[in-house]
């Protein structure tokens, strides 16, 4: 994978610290495979299933086993991971801050 510049967050799973490469390709691609992205909110916060943590983890990290063996070493870390994996959503995709000195339009009025 080419070198980004991107200071990427790792996890380590049984001794082995994988690179967890979440980027806006990354995306494109999970998204071709029919994998989404899909946190569910509660009042905890934010939390993701194992199964689309595991397809995720699969993905991205370049762990070299089966699904099936990521999630087992990830299962321990699913919620390190969940952490990893919005705080890197965050980044590619932060909220736009819009002032009316950047330009932001004014509201709409409604259609009555």
């Amino acid at each position: 994978m080419p070198e980004t510049g991107m200071d990427y967050p790792t996890l380590t799973l049984a001794g082995v610290t994988y690179t967890i490469r979440l980027t806006r390709g990354a995306l494109y691609r999970l998204g071709k495979a029919g994998i989404e992205i899909t946190p569910r909110f509660n009042q905890n916060g934010v939390a993701f299933s194992f199964f689309n943590l595991v397809d995720i983890f699969h993905a991205v990290s370049g762990f070299q086993g089966t699904p099936e063996e990521a999630a087992e070493v990830l299962y321990d870390h699913r919620n390190e991971f969940a952490n990893i994996l919005i705080a890197s959503l965050g980044k590619l995709s932060p909220r736009p801050t819009l002032t009316q000195e950047a330009g932001a339009a004014e509201p709409i009025p409604a259609v009555q």
